[in-house]
């Protein structure tokens, strides 16, 4: 029984082009600063591996800021 050949060319190429999925939950401190009843649902994405970070912070920021509308002009308010 043979084994089939990899070619190492892909390997690489599959894993400099894959995504990882990654999760963002607030903390429990910013958790109480919600002005609503319900907690903020975590945000899931596909991430390229090598994203740079800031370029997805405003997409997080925005996600989450639906959650403090009342807060957004509070100077403890780090959203």
């Amino acid at each position: 029984m043979s084994i089939p050949q990899i070619d190492d060319k892909e390997i690489t190429r599959e894993l400099w082009q894959s995504r990882l999925p990654v999760r963002f939950i607030l903390s429990d401190e910013d958790t109480t600063k919600v002005n609503r009843s319900e907690s903020p649902e975590p945000l899931y994405l596909m991430l390229s591996r090598h994203i740079y970070f800031p370029c997805i912070v405003e997409k997080i920021s925005r996600y989450y800021s639906n959650y403090f509308k009342g807060n957004l002009n509070d100077p403890t308010n780090n959203i």
